[in-house]
């Protein structure tokens, strides 16, 4: 079981069992499909990458998980999103994911554990090699998007060059006199 807290003080257990997943199952649907915490790779992009990517739909499989919690405390499914945000949103993610790969783990299901693992932190490592171009682009300035943009316009001059065919149907590695050709000078 995994604790974390909301902006509002009150302590949140997260403990996933058969009838937390079961509960989940029965209350969610996804784009029509239920949500089944078993499957983590299902769908497209997987259950858990959506659940990493998309802060609502985690905070919704945790007011499923949660609901015997918020029904004694009567705290309704807005009620208990409102009070997740900022911090408490970075310890929710945690306390589940920790929930979830402990789970796997007591239930033998190690490749399961360890495919979420190893998701988890391919989904880390794009999110920082994402900050790590984007403070680049900040220090670099713009003129580096206008560079890299003219340097994949030329690749791509150059790749189509290669893939017009000559006069006698064979591609040519030098066939730009057919571009110049095949453009009306005024």
């Amino acid at each position: 079981m995994r604790v974390f807290k909301d902006s509002s003080g009150r302590e949140w257990t997260i403990a996933l069992n058969i009838g937390a997943i079961k509960r989940v199952r029965d209350l969610m649907k996804l784009n029509g499909e239920t949500v089944d915490l078993l499957s983590p790779f299902s769908g497209d992009p997987p259950l858990s990458t959506r659940l990493f990517l998309d802060l609502c739909l985690l905070v919704d499989v945790l007011y499923c998980i949660c609901r015997p919690q918020c029904q004694e405390r009567n705290v309704s499914d807005e009620d208990f999103g409102a009070a997740i945000a900022g911090e408490e949103s970075k310890a929710a993610y945690e306390a589940f994911f920790e929930e979830l790969l402990g789970f796997f783990q007591k239930a033998g299901r190690e490749e399961a554990a360890r495919m979420v693992t190893g998701n988890l932190k391919l989904i880390r490592a794009g999110m920082a090699e994402t900050i790590r171009a984007v403070d680049r682009l900040e220090t670099v300035g713009p003129g580096i998007i206008a560079d890299a943009a003219e340097k994949a316009v030329d690749r791509a001059i150059a790749d189509a060059q290669n893939l017009i065919p000559d006069g006698n149907g064979a591609t040519s590695t030098n066939s730009l006199h057919l571009l110049e050709e095949s453009i009306p000078t005024p």
